[in-house]
């Protein structure tokens, strides 16, 4: 697989000249943590004024607005499952809890119970 195939965001840097200037320029993630990129580095004005431009070109657009916002109302309205399902996860480790405590007051008792419930009241807390 080429390296070009792993698509990484940029990331801002900086550098300085041999005379103290201070240049800013955007560089590929792979390259500037892992040196396995070999595009170079774009400077922080251009690029900048590169996504200024095409974002009033093909996005501040009252088309493309109006598209985005019903995208986003159609998301919101969407059900919701993560959050049924985070509560049902959480009431099934009330209930055992709840049971492990009810074998204790029953006199059911010994270190791998005690472990266990250690071990619930700790997912609890995640």
């Amino acid at each position: 697989m080429s390296r070009h195939t792993h698509i990484k965001m940029v990331v801002g840097t900086a550098g300085t000249g041999r005379h103290g200037t201070v240049y800013y320029y955007y560089k590929c993630g792979n390259n500037l943590y892992k040196k396995s990129c070999d595009k170079k580095a774009v400077k922080k004005s251009w690029i900048e004024k590169l996504v200024v431009v095409n974002t009033t070109a093909h996005v501040l657009k009252d088309n493309v607005i109006d598209k985005l916002a019903d995208e986003v109302v159609a998301l919101q309205k969407r059900k919701n499952t993560t959050i049924p399902f985070l509560q049902k996860q959480l009431s099934e480790l009330d209930k055992k809890i709840e049971n492990i405590l009810k074998a204790i007051e029953d006199g059911i008792s010994n270190a791998s119970i005690k472990n266990r419930l250690d071990d619930l009241k700790n997912k609890k807390l995640i």
